[in-house]
């Protein structure tokens, strides 16, 4: 069975801990066009992932920051 395209975007949030807004925009844009069983269980799964801490919420201005701690390393 393939893996729909939500379930595809919170498994990349799964294993890299972070929810980028891009990641974000994809799941609301998709979620707009088509949803289906699968889809709403990844959505439970990432949703206990953030509650629980497991995955982080990162904005691009979260991204930037850590460019600039970066350079000053």
């Amino acid at each position: 069975m393939t893996m729909t395209l939500i379930a595809c975007v919170v498994k990349e949030s799964l294993a890299s801990g972070y929810l980028t807004e891009k990641a974000e925009q994809r799941i609301q844009r998709l979620f707009d066009q088509t949803c289906d069983l699968e889809d709403i269980n990844a959505l439970e799964q990432l949703q206990q992932a953030l509650t629980g801490g497991q995955v982080k919420r990162q904005t691009e201005q979260d991204k930037l920051v850590g460019a600039d701690r970066a350079s000053f390393s």
